[in-house]
């Protein structure tokens, strides 16, 4: 008997879908890069060539149809009749909210593979394996929670401070202390920053790079097919009285 199929958990869904994103969203990752117009004429030529692959592609009619929906949702619990439109606009900030999410969830390793997945050769060197596991949204969760509270402390002193008639110098001197106490990080949660950015650097001048060799061999590959046909031999016209 074949063995069941094991169902996979929400957590391992979640990843693949981070995972996806970032696969099937690397032609607009590297067409933002490439706006700048910093890459020249092919950097350009390769910009609108993915730009427009990317709005008319499966990824960006996904992204659409989500957005609609809960454009649609909301107008009909407020009791709109007309149906919603979705502006370009609205697909690439929902595709970037995408990339962010992927980038600050998924782990150092699994941003790595897709850094070396999208141009492979590119990063040559990689993230030390104690660090592969780790990811950003970790590491800010906790500095935030942690300067929150320094935070509330600061606003309630400066209540308390104004309620008992302290100078203005006095309390901006007390609040240099409690800039002082805001979170820094280990070693280890630095490595992690720094290992965060460099990966979603790396990943968005790897589509960038990945996208003008695809456009380039495209123009290559248009132009030998020219030349192809341009020096096809030409068949020879059959002669009807040397076949009689």
């Amino acid at each position: 008997m074949a063995e069941e199929k094991k169902e996979k958990s929400p957590e391992e869904k979640l990843r693949e879908d981070r995972l996806n994103n970032l696969k099937s969203l690397s032609m607009y990752q590297g067409a933002s890069l490439l706006h700048s117009g910093e890459y020249g004429s092919k950097g350009t030529n390769a910009y609108n060539v993915g730009y427009d692959s990317f709005l008319a592609g499966g990824k960006a009619n996904e992204i659409r149809n989500n957005v609609y929906g809960k454009k649609a949702e909301e107008g009909n619990q407020k009791g709109i009749i007309a149906r919603p439109e979705v502006s370009n606009y609205e697909v690439e900030s929902s595709a970037l909210e995408l990339i962010s999410d992927a980038q600050q969830n998924l782990s150092l390793g699994d941003l790595e593979k897709i850094v070396k997945e999208t141009s492979p050769g590119l990063l040559t060197e990689g993230v030390e394996n104690k660090f592969k596991d780790n990811n950003f949204a970790e590491v800010y969760e906790k500095m935030q929670k942690a300067n929150q509270k320094t935070q509330m402390e600061a606003l309630k002193y400066v209540q308390d401070a104004k309620g008992k008639g302290v100078s203005d110098e006095e309390i901006q001197e007390k609040l240099k202390e409690f800039d002082e106490k805001a979170y820094k990080p280990s070693k280890e949660e630095q490595a992690v920053i720094e290992y965060h950015k460099g990966l979603s650097e790396a990943y968005q001048q790897a589509s960038a790079m990945n996208l003008m060799m695809a456009t380039a061999g495209r123009e290559i590959n248009e132009n030998f097919k020219g030349l192809a046909e341009k020096f096809k031999p030409k068949e020879e016209s059959k002669d009807p009285k040397k076949s009689e």
